[in-house]
């Protein structure tokens, strides 16, 4: 469990801590870091209102390939 915590703010572009691939981020902490981001979006924060259903996933679509697992962004 504490190494999807470790990992989940890994950028899928940028795993440079103790892995040579992205594929080597542990799968729970991959699906960890979409679903931190879109509940994140989802809600109200005092520097933004919170984004509807349509606009968290175009943000997760955006960062699919730099941020995130991008086969797991599509599912």
């Amino acid at each position: 469990m504490s190494e999807l915590v470790l990992c989940h703010h890994e950028r899928w572009t940028v795993w440079v801590t103790r892995r040579a691939s992205s594929e080597d981020i542990p799968l729970g902490a991959r699906i960890l870091a979409i679903a931190d981001c879109y509940s994140t979006l989802q809600s109200d924060r005092p520097y933004r209102p919170a984004r509807t259903v349509s606009e968290s996933t175009a943000v997760l679509r955006e960062f699919a390939g730099t941020s995130f697992d991008p086969a797991l962004v599509e599912c």
